[in-house]
């Protein structure tokens, strides 16, 4: 049996910690460049509903998980990470970012998990929002289709590179190289899952964002006068 090093593996658990507060915050300070001619035009309403999509998403994602059956294969559904990339869609990647932190603090304070906290875990989350965030960068048409792309990527690098690599510091030895086979695998499914989650959200926060008329939201702002709308 094979005698593991313990000094080694503390070491390799707090360095990915570091590496991952440190990606956090570098991806916070980007989204505050990206916005820094608007931040003072966000909303305490912005806020209000971001922090509730946070609480939600942490309940969805650590409480509510769903697991599925298809072609004899078992895939477990975090319900609400899509939900942190729609913030960025519609508030921007500054409460995108803000969303993924908060999400995954919430969740972790309250051992909603019931696993051990690592940053790496946060990151991912942020990476989804600061990917939902410049969604709007990349021009103004077909704006659902390049949502899906920038969440399939962000989705991909979470599951197939940047989880086995946290799960690995955190000891979990060979189950690392079994979990990542079977993502693999199952990774088809639940994407059109998550983007067909993401997909019907989107429609509805679009009326819900016409309805009260917020045109300080970073939707608004990047789309008004577009006529966007009929052409995602």
């Amino acid at each position: 049996m094979a005698i593991r090093n313990f000094e080694g593996d503390q070491f390799l658990l707090i360095f990915t910690n570091v590496i991952s507060w440190l990606l956090v915050g570098a991806f916070l300070l980007a989204a505050i460049f990206i916005e820094r001619k608007r931040l003072t035009e966000t909303k305490i309403l912005h806020i209000s509903i971001v922090g509730t999509i946070c609480g939600l998403s942490a309940i969805l994602t650590n409480l509510l998980g769903y697991n599925i059956s298809i072609f004899s294969l078992s895939i477990k559904l975090a319900l609400g990470q899509w939900l942190i990339f729609i913030v960025g869609i519609f508030y921007g990647p500054t409460l995108g970012v803000v969303a993924g932190i908060c999400g995954d603090l919430v969740g972790s304070l309250l051992g909603l998990g019931g696993g051990a906290f690592h940053a790496g875990f946060m990151l991912c989350s942020v990476i989804i929002g600061f990917a939902g965030g410049v969604t709007l960068l990349f021009g103004k048409k077909h704006i659902l289709l390049k949502g899906a792309i920038l969440y399939s990527l962000a989705y991909i690098l979470q599951s197939i590179v940047l989880n086995p690599i946290w799960l690995f510091s955190m000891r979990y030895g060979e189950y690392v190289y079994v979990d990542m086979a079977l993502k693999l695998i199952k990774l088809p499914i639940s994407l059109a899952i998550y983007i067909s989650l993401i997909s019907a959200t989107f429609f509805l926060f679009i009326q819900i964002i016409k309805r009260m008329n917020d045109e300080d939201c970073w939707w608004y702002l990047k789309t008004k006068g577009t006529g966007v709308v009929n052409e995602i």
